[in-house]
Formats: C-alpha cells, sequence, structure tokens
C-alpha cells in the first residue's frame, strides 16, 4: 500500500505541474482501493 500512496503522490504532483485535472481524477480511484484491499 506505501508504494501506491507514494505513486499517488507522485501523480499528484506531475499533475499540478502540467495544471492537468486528468491524472488526479484517474489516480483518486487507485488510492481508494489501495485502503479497501
Amino acid at each position: 500500500m506505501k508504494k501506491i500512496l507514494v505513486s499517488f503522490i507522485a501523480m499528484m504532483g506531475v499533475a499540478s505541474e502540467n495544471g492537468s485535472m486528468v491524472t488526479p481524477v484517474f489516480a483518486t480511484p487507485i488510492l481508494t482501493t489501495s485502503w479497501l484491499a
């Protein structure tokens, strides 16, 4: 789970730099799944 969380934070950072909302929208379900798993 820790790796998934780190990946999520990394994706959020990239999304913020690019000003894109696509990445966070895509990453949120992944983070949610990691918490439920």
